[in-house]
């Protein structure tokens, strides 16, 4: 490579690497996150739960989520805003990764709540994170690809659906994910650089829906939708 670029090449040290679990000395490095009354943290961390605080243990292992990224945060930031303790809603976690979102919501609100995601050592994280946390008995686990599943259509009407995956499922799924939604029913979705919004919204809005909030954190926004017709 230095010789097609036409520069001298570089000193190269070649030494052993310890065998490690890289993701698991990655997490340590991770701090407590707090987001609204939520306090996420992974099992090497000791500190004690702000009183009153949702404490949420979270090894996301090689699943998504471990309430670090905006994504996550902002998915929290959405459902304190229009989720409320008084209602029994019925929930779909859609890519739920480590399960964090579906647990927020059991441990919060006592939501029983439908999760999937496309990836069996996801659902494995997020099943033993569920249980950490107490909350298995509240949510069912499917590994499903989309809402490709007769189970997630089984419990549907959904007053709720989450969805932090990426823009272009989001954009593909908007149908499917419509067919799904209760009459008065909400959609929180993440995964979308600002640059991806419009398109997403654009997307949603052809099916029957207005955004009722977009959360900007960093370069992601966290979109809210209620359904119009």
């Amino acid at each position: 490579a230095a010789a097609a670029a036409g520069v001298e090449p570089p000193e190269v040290d070649f030494r052993p690497v310890a065998v490690k679990d890289w993701v698991t000395e990655v997490e340590k490095l991770l701090s407590p996150t707090h987001v609204g009354p939520y306090f996420i943290r992974g099992s090497h961390i000791r500190d004690q739960p702000p009183v009153g605080s949702v404490e949420i243990r979270i090894d996301a292992g090689l699943a998504f989520g471990t309430g670090d990224h905006e994504t996550t945060q902002g998915c929290l930031r959405a459902i304190e805003e229009f989720v409320t303790l008084q209602s029994r809603w019925n929930v779909l976690d859609l890519g739920t990764g480590s399960g964090i979102l579906a647990i927020a919501l059991a441990k919060r609100f006592g939501f029983v709540t439908v999760a999937s995601d496309n990836d069996p050592v996801a659902i494995d994280v997020a099943r033993t994170n569920a249980l950490q946390n107490g909350v298995a008995g509240n949510i069912e686990f499917y590994i499903a690809d989309g809402l490709n599943h007769p189970e997630l259509s089984a419990h549907k009407p959904y007053a709720l659906v989450i969805a932090n995956i990426v823009s272009k499922p989001l954009i593909s799924m908007a149908g499917d994910i419509s067919g799904v939604l209760a009459t008065n029913g909400t959609i929180i979705l993440s995964g979308i650089l600002t640059g991806q919004a419009k398109e997403v919204i654009d997307a949603y809005t052809k099916v029957g829906f207005v955004a009722a909030r977009r959360i900007i954190l960093g370069e992601w926004e966290t979109l809210v939708f209620r359904r119009v017709i």
